[in-house]
């Protein structure tokens, strides 16, 4: 419950810190970032607010590996919201990240990173920028707005997942470029025995290979599986299908994408 607001550096820096819980603080109107971390790792991060701050609201850099950012808000600074510089096996969780001046969430060269839950909304130049970053997770997160610029390098992929009870679709891709907002309520669906993309340029990056599931399934044998109200499942190049009439989980692996149901 501290408030470090007002300095001319970082409003609070952690160097070869390890192990901390820091929680419900406030870093803003700071001359650099809000939160700066350097060769500290295994630190929970959790509800603390960083506004308002002249370069970014949470910054890690130089083996700040290996933490967990949770419940943070960091909104109106000029530059990053969260920036990862050379970060790995860190947890971005459920964090709140609007209407930064550069992006809202930046990835460079990390790796192995598990990204989930976070609202990206607003940001003005677009609301996540990856460069030269590898193997990281991407889970349920909401980009409104000009929505995610990813450099491409070769054999480099990310894996961008969507879920809830209804269904599950995983892209493992390599250009995760998307024009325009990605979430729930915009652009992408998972309902009852229903999912898909809506036909839009905006994610036609998208519009590639990808492991499904469609969940709540009640078939007693093995389901059709429709692709636009086509069966494809006759054809395994297009849609490779399985069937757990236990769990009622249809799991196919698909070449592209589109709308995908199930029938008799």
């Amino acid at each position: 419950n501290n408030t470090f607001n007002y300095n001319l550096q970082n409003g609070i820096f952690f160097s070869s810190n390890t192990g901390n819980n820091i929680i419900n603080n406030t870093a803003n109107y700071n001359n650099q970032s809000g939160f700066k971390f350097q060769l500290s790792t295994r630190n929970n991060i959790i509800n603390n607010t960083a506004n308002y701050n002249n370069q970014s609201g949470f910054y890690f850099l130089t083996r700040a590996n290996n933490n967990t950012l949770t419940n943070n808000t960091a909104n109106y600074n000029s530059l990053m919201g969260i920036f990862l510089d050379s970060i790995n096996f860190t947890s971005v969780n459920n964090n709140i990240l609007n209407s930064n001046s550069f992006t809202g969430l930046y990835l460079n060269n990390s790796r192995e990173n598990n990204l989930s839950g976070n609202n990206l909304t607003n940001n003005l130049l677009v609301q996540l920028s990856i460069d030269n970053s590898c193997s990281n997770i991407f889970t349920n997160n909401s980009f409104t707005g000009n929505a995610i610029n990813s450099t491409v390098s070769a054999g480099c992929n990310q894996n961008l997942i969507y879920n809830n009870s209804f269904g599950l679709i995983n892209w493992n891709i390599n250009n995760l470029t998307i024009m325009n907002g990605l979430d729930f309520d915009n652009n992408l669906y998972l309902q009852n025995n229903l999912l898909g993309l809506a036909d839009s340029s905006d994610v036609s990056n998208l519009n590639t290979s990808a492991n499904i599931e469609i969940r709540n399934l009640t078939y007693t044998s093995i389901p059709q599986l429709l692709k636009n109200g086509v069966r494809c499942d006759d054809n395994p190049v297009l849609c490779n299908i399985t069937y757990d009439v236990v769990l009622g989980i249809l799991y196919a692996n698909i070449s592209s994408f589109s709308n995908y149901t199930t029938s008799n």
